[in-house]
């Protein structure tokens, strides 16, 4: 797991992630709403940042199809994101699971940022395909 990947899920996990519902309450003067930066639809809570967001949602269907086949539940997803709800996978297919998870947050991650810093347009086909690109780094053999 990427140590970068790995920071993004305990922050998903310890409630700590930069939403802009999290930034408000902080810094009211900095983050002046907490409506979601990418759709502009509603509070940008943490199961709206990682997944809940159309926008986000549209990159985990676009990633998960080619690799499974199907779309993911929203509701199990958030679960095994924010409260390590390991059951919900099946048993022979953990480390599969995890790495697309890994590697779509990572992606999700990425291109936030490239929108606040950067001002690039958040593109959810652009970051399926580099969640994929992440997600193949992450299933190939290592070299030890």
């Amino acid at each position: 797991m990427f140590s970068v990947g790995r920071n993004l899920w305990f922050r998903a996990v310890d409630h700590t992630l930069p939403t802009s519902q999290r930034l408000h309450d902080l810094i009211p003067e900095f983050r002046i709403t907490n409506i979601c930066q990418l759709c502009h639809i509603t509070i940008d809570s943490s199961s709206h940042f990682l997944v809940s967001c159309p926008l986000r949602w549209a990159v985990w269907t676009r990633t998960w199809g080619p690799i499974f086949y199907c779309e993911p539940d929203e509701h199990n997803l958030l679960r095994v994101i924010m409260d390590l709800r390991w059951d919900l996978i099946p048993p022979n297919s953990f480390v599969k699971y995890t790495n697309v998870i890994q590697g779509t947050l990572l992606a999700i991650w990425r291109s936030h940022w490239n929108l606040i810093f950067n001002n690039r347009p958040f593109d959810p086909l652009q970051v399926s395909r580099s969640a994929l690109k992440i997600i193949h780094s992450l299933q190939a053999p290592s070299d030890d």
